[in-house]
């Protein structure tokens, strides 16, 4: 078989695509999670707010307080627990947070108990790529319907779109990302992807790739001009499953 070869639009792969990078990572940062509780490690694309700026999109969508959350390459699990920290949605919704990091999962359990929010939130080891999300058991099973209400992505599309690795059919892991998280998105459920490697027009080319998605909206950042041209160092677009 001829080597696969890369479309315009791939990405270098570096070691952020790499599980070996992340376990290291999570790692250090639950060692200094141990010794200093109040350093929960990196929160990812902190600088643009994403997190509170991501919250107040969904807050204006007007997502009903019974909306089941999951989070895609949870990491420490900052996003979860802002969402419970915000109190907008009930008590008894199901949030959860994966990673294909082992690492990741026992960082997440732990910040977790010490902020006594672990009857709230749980933290799973799956990788999206290659798992069935729909089979595991801790997907909201409904009588017509299993999958989430809202899943949320921050940052993990980019890790996934780095890797080397590919498909049987030769194409790199990123390309099936669309249609794997779609199927764990509820009929009428938002997907929300935040990206610093791609753009927003990048980004919903490849989303809207997967024909059971359509735009839903953007969150919007401060631009910069350069060159005469503007843009904005992150993005985040939402998506609806139709």
């Amino acid at each position: 078989m001829a080597e696969p070869q890369p479309t315009e639009t791939d990405l270098n792969p570096s070691k952020l695509g790499t599980k070996e990078y992340w376990d290291a990572a999570y790692t250090r940062e639950t060692a200094n999670f141990l010794s200093n509780p109040s350093d929960e490690g990196v929160i990812w694309f902190d600088e643009s707010l994403a997190e509170s700026r991501i919250l107040s999109y969904l807050s204006s969508s007007d997502i009903p307080p019974t909306s089941s959350f999951l989070d895609i390459g949870t990491g420490n699990g900052h996003l979860l627990f802002e969402l419970i920290e915000s109190e907008d949605y009930d008590e008894s919704t199901a949030m959860v947070g994966i990673d294909y990091s082992e690492r990741s999962i026992e960082l997440s359990r732990t910040i977790a108990k010490e902020r006594e929010v672990e009857e709230r939130v749980r933290f799973e080891i799956a990788d999206v790529i290659k798992d069935e999300l729909l089979e595991a058991e801790w997907v909201p099973k409904g009588d017509l319907e299993c999958g989430f209400d809202v899943v949320l992505d921050k940052g993990t599309y980019d890790a996934i779109s780095l890797s080397e690795e590919t498909l049987d059919d030769g194409r790199r892991v990123y390309e099936d990302y669309p249609r794997k998280v779609a199927a764990v998105v509820k009929k009428g459920g938002l997907l929300v992807i935040t990206s610093c490697n791609w753009t927003e027009e990048e980004l919903e080319k490849k989303m809207l790739a997967e024909k059971s998605l359509k735009l839903h909206g953007r969150v919007k950042y401060p631009t910069f001009s350069f060159g005469g041209k503007t843009g904005q160092t992150i993005c985040t677009v939402c998506f609806q499953k139709i």
